[in-house]
């Protein structure tokens, strides 16, 4: 995952450099995404199967860790 993980914090920085132009939900969803995806293109490049529970509680404690809200289990069954 180390090769993902430098893409992923940029991404992060990017969509932090624009937080204020956008709604706290807007940020929060797009913060999500970049975190779910960088997580699930890693299961797949690892050959690890998918498990959305685990990944849900990684994007979760993620989002928590740059001060956004978490987000549900429907929210990574959309993106899976």
């Amino acid at each position: 995952m180390e090769s993902q993980e430098p893409r992923m914090k940029e991404k992060l920085e990017h969509l932090n450099a624009i937080r204020d132009e956008l709604k706290k939900d807007d940020f929060n969803f797009l913060c999500a995404t970049v975190i779910a995806q960088e997580y699930i293109s890693s299961c797949n490049f690892q050959g690890i199967k998918r498990n959305r529970q685990n990944i849900l509680n990684k994007v979760n404690a993620e989002l928590k860790s740059i001060g956004c809200d978490s987000v549900s289990y429907g929210f990574l069954r959309k993106l899976c």
